[in-house]
């Protein structure tokens, strides 16, 4: 599964979370990355693809939607998804962890 994750920080070091759609990814990607012939999905799909950098341009999703959906539309998804609760505060009233909380939660 392939998706794109957002961590909006404020001024008050609060954070709230996004995600973007995800996809399936071909088993190939699936295999390569479990017998460790390759680290990164990059890697794998820049072999499928023959697109050196892809990462940095349509992605994954560009290249298995024919340039339809690209790497900066699942960005997006995920940066507006963080901000809901922000955009309408009345619904979300709960506290809303730190980056301290969550960065020491992950140590503990």
């Amino acid at each position: 599964m392939d998706k794109h994750i957002c961590a909006i920080v404020d001024r008050n070091h609060l954070v709230t979370i996004g995600v973007s759609m995800g996809f399936e990814l071909p088993l190939k990607v699936i295999e390569d990355i479990l017998s460790g012939k390759h680290i990164e999905v990059e890697e794998v799909i820049e072999e499928i693809s023959g697109i050196h950098g892809i990462g940095d341009s349509i992605g994954a999703v560009g290249y298995f939607t024919n340039q339809k959906i690209t790497r900066i539309d699942l960005c997006m998804q995920a940066v507006i998804s963080a901000l809901i609760p922000r955009l309408n505060k009345k619904y979300y009233n709960i506290k809303w962890p730190t980056a301290e909380e969550i960065i020491t939660a992950k140590i503990k």
